[in-house]
């Protein structure tokens, strides 16, 4: 009789031990997860944190001229009557746009490039009396704000270096992401260029300027 009180009371003893083991054993998956999933989100990727950061960035574009269908043209005059044309073929220009918006553009100008009507009236605005091109072959502009007037218009502002000077221009322009347009009326006796009006038979002083740009 006493061993089998004995073996009921050993039975009894194991019974216990297993089940206070049992609980613990159950509770360290848990831990494990937890663990696993406070260092997920230590790292700061988790699918959404991605998908906020990626519809931040900003989409930038840089766009260059494809001179091949691009032109910057001038107007001369001499009273109402006579008009002569001409036309830069080589230039460098630049426009870089952030979300679909222009934010810089620039543009510098082989002065050499000039063609007009004749030889030598090309010969003639590039001397001395003139653009002086030997010296001074170049010119730019550099924009230093742009705002949005209204859709596809914005004022520009920037510096243009011409015959040795610079000097602030406000430029209306159309920007879209296919072409940039402009017309502008520029003060030739600002940058030294020609001689001052005098009389009937003189160079106008404003000189007209178009823009036409379309990007590669």
């Amino acid at each position: 009789m006493k061993k089998v009180i004995s073996m009921l009371t050993l039975s009894l003893m194991l019974a216990a031990c297993g089940s206070a083991h049992s609980p613990t054993e159950e509770v360290a998956e848990p831990e494990v997860e937890a663990e696993q999933q406070a260092s997920l989100a230590s790292t700061g990727n988790s699918s959404s944190e991605l998908a906020v950061e990626e519809a931040e960035v900003s989409k930038s574009a840089t766009y260059t001229a494809d001179l091949s269908q691009s032109n910057i043209s001038f107007t001369g005059t001499k009273g109402p009557a006579f008009k002569q044309q001409g036309k830069f073929t080589d230039f460098d220009f630049s426009l870089t746009m952030e979300d679909g918006s222009p934010t810089a553009t620039s543009v510098t100008i082989n002065l050499l490039s000039m063609v007009t009507g004749s030889q030598g009236l090309t010969d003639h605005l590039l001397d001395p009396d003139f653009f002086e091109a030997g010296t001074w072959p170049e010119a730019t502009f550099t924009s230093t704000s742009i705002e949005q007037v209204e859709g596809n218009t914005y004022m520009v502002d920037g510096n243009l270096t011409m015959h040795g000077q610079t000097h602030a221009e406000s430029i209306k322009m159309t920007i879209t992401d296919e072409y940039l347009r402009a017309v502008h009326s520029l003060d030739r006796t600002k940058y030294g260029v020609g001689a001052a009006p005098g009389g009937l038979k003189s160079i106008d002083a404003q000189v007209p300027v178009e823009i036409k740009i379309t990007y590669q």
